[in-house]
């Protein structure tokens, strides 16, 4: 309108008065455009207050230069009107300012291209028509600014105004007609690159068109994968390519490097139902798997000696018996008590016991085989599961862990804890005879006597003979 009113004039005075008006907004096009794009490419990360102020100070200098122009020659100089054409255009010289805001509008202008022109090809099919729409609209701009850098303009006829019109429209048609922001493309960016699984999304033949950091810190993969075979870039991962190659849209577990991971792969379809690639989403579940492991040790050991458990103890002493039931094998049991101990509790209070205990428990497993199954079964007791252990074999077992305790000293604080223990032995030349709790009883009983004997020494009952 402003340029129209330009065209109007009949004065030299009246042209520049409306040039004047044009210019209070001619210089904060370029940075508001540039703004509008930052934000819908999904870069708002990237406007600081520091930035804006920054941003501003150039259009800002070039409106006052303008509106000042007749006090100095910084701006324009030497005004005229041109009546080659049908009507008067005003010609000038630009100054030194005018020259360097042309320089900040083009470079303004290269921006908003590159970042327009690298989210159109970086956008999924699904929104590529948004970025299209903004891109034809810079587009239309720049074709308007060529043709007034190469004067082919008609009748000296500045079309950028014409040009500005055209591409708001544009911009307005996107935005309300086709509704170009419901589906914030920008969007996509910044959650494809900043979630915390891992994304690759392959094309029907298994090559790699898209995948976001996470999965290359994940999988080590290399950011150049793009374009290569999936097999290729995951040769150190073989449940996952096999996953991939056989289409299994089941969950995929996996691991490697200290790290559990659990892949989903999801087909994606036209609309015609038809195929057109896959996405592959992997979960890092290191963490859960670590929690699941903390609660599997917790159920199933003693948090003091970090045996098994009475619980755990009966389950694989049960899945034992089973075992040797198919052959007839042998099986024996210990039953170790500590002796005396709350005289330790009393003396050397809570902490000192623990640490007596917890010797012990040491001293049980470096003693026995690691097919042997020990655990704490309550307080200061203790047993141990001898698979294809004879009742003979199991004596000795006792006796020589028997002497062990009994020269053992427990460092505690700034004192030593000598302790002594009893043990019962039971044991079965064939599991098939007797069961868990049977030959527990009879630890129980061996266990009795020796306590009844004295303490510290070993008792013995055959189970099940």
């Amino acid at each position: 309108m402003a340029y129209a009113g330009e065209l109007s004039s009949q004065t030299v005075e009246g042209a520049l008065a409306w040039l004047s008006f044009e210019y209070v907004g001619i210089p904060f096009i370029i940075p508001l455009w540039l703004l509008f794009v930052i934000s819908i490419t999904g870069h708002e990360q990237w406007i600081t207050r520091g930035r804006l102020v920054a941003l501003f100070v150039a259009p800002t200098v070039t409106m006052v230069a303008m509106l000042t122009s007749h006090w100095h020659s910084l701006f324009l100089t030497n005004p005229r009107l041109n009546p080659s054409g049908p009507l008067l255009t005003l010609d000038f010289d630009g100054g030194l300012l005018y020259w360097l805001s042309q320089f900040y509008d083009n470079l303004g202008m290269v921006l908003i291209t590159i970042m327009i022109i690298r989210w159109w090809v970086r956008s999924q099919p699904a929104f590529r028509r948004q970025a299209q729409i903004f891109l034809l609209g810079t587009s239309l701009q720049w074709a308007g600014l060529a043709i007034f850098v190469l004067g082919i303009a008609p009748y000296n006829l500045d079309l950028s105004s014409l040009t500005l019109v055209l591409v708001g429209l544009i911009f307005m048609i996107g935005l309300f007609r086709f509704r170009a922001l419901d589906l914030v493309p920008m969007a996509r960016d910044v959650i494809f690159n900043h979630m915390a699984d891992g994304i690759l999304v392959l094309d029907v033949t298994n090559r790699v068109i898209d995948l976001n950091p996470a999965i290359q810190e994940m999988l080590t993969v290399r950011p150049g994968a793009i374009g290569q075979l999936a097999s290729d870039i995951l040769r150190s991962w073989p449940g996952l390519v096999m996953q991939i190659a056989n289409n299994a849209p089941v969950k995929v577990e996996f691991e490697g490097f200290s790290r559990h991971f659990q892949s989903e792969l999801t087909p994606v379809r036209d609309k015609a139902n038809q195929v057109t690639g896959k996405i592959v989403t992997i979960h890092d579940t290191t963490q859960t798997f670590q929690m699941l492991e903390q609660m599997r040790v917790l159920a199933t050991r003693d948090p003091l000696t970090n045996l098994y458990n009475r619980r755990y103890f009966t389950e694989l002493g049960n899945r034992e018996f089973d075992r040797l039931s198919r052959h007839a094998g042998m099986i024996s049991f210990v039953a170790i008590d500590i002796d005396h101990f709350k005289q330790v509790n009393d003396t050397y209070g809570h902490a000192g016991g623990d640490k007596v205990l917890q010797s012990i428990a040491k001293l049980i497993e470096t003693t026995i085989r690691k097919p042997d199954i020990a655990c704490r079964s309550g307080g200061e007791e203790f047993w141990a599961l001898l698979p294809d252990t004879s009742i003979t074999e199991a004596l000795i077992v006792a006796e020589r862990l028997r002497m062990e305790i009994e020269q053992f000293d427990a460092p505690f604080e700034n004192t030593w804890i000598r302790v002594t223990a009893s043990f019962g032995v039971s044991g079965s030349g064939h599991a098939t005879r007797v069961t868990l709790s049977e030959m527990l009883n009879c630890a129980d009983q061996a266990l009795y006597e020796a306590k009844s004997g004295g303490r510290n020494c070993v008792r013995w009952c055959p189970c099940g003979e």
